[in-house]
């Protein structure tokens, strides 16, 4: 005979949910930055050459900083997808969460 579910168990059961959907989505954010860090390595790859070449150092310098700003989004996209994942468990909306995110990133900013 079936037995109706408890709120208790309706809400492990909607937690349970919820930890498998944040996994699926860890795992597609993971193989994200991978990727994004073997580009990175390839720029990096890329200066050593540039080096070794004797390349002009503005231009060497031009793609120092390139790998610097790449790094930094991969940064940042990782700590909002963090950020949002924690925050995606609270009782804001949407919007609030959106602005918590952004208050997050200005902060991290300033201290980083």
């Amino acid at each position: 005979m079936y037995r109706k579910k408890t709120d208790e168990e309706k809400k492990i059961t909607a937690q349970k949910r919820r930890i498998v959907d944040i996994d699926n989505i860890k795992n597609e954010l993971n193989r994200g930055i991978i990727t994004r860090l073997n580009k990175v390595s390839g720029q990096i790859e890329g200066v050593k050459r540039m080096i070794d070449d004797n390349r002009y150092f503005m231009e060497t310098i031009i793609q120092l900083r390139a790998v610097r700003s790449s790094l930094k989004s991969i940064e940042n996209n990782m700590l909002k997808d963090i950020f949002s994942s924690l925050l995606s468990s609270t009782t804001l909306s949407e919007n609030e969460i959106d602005k918590k995110i952004e208050e997050l990133r200005i902060i991290l900013n300033d201290k980083c």
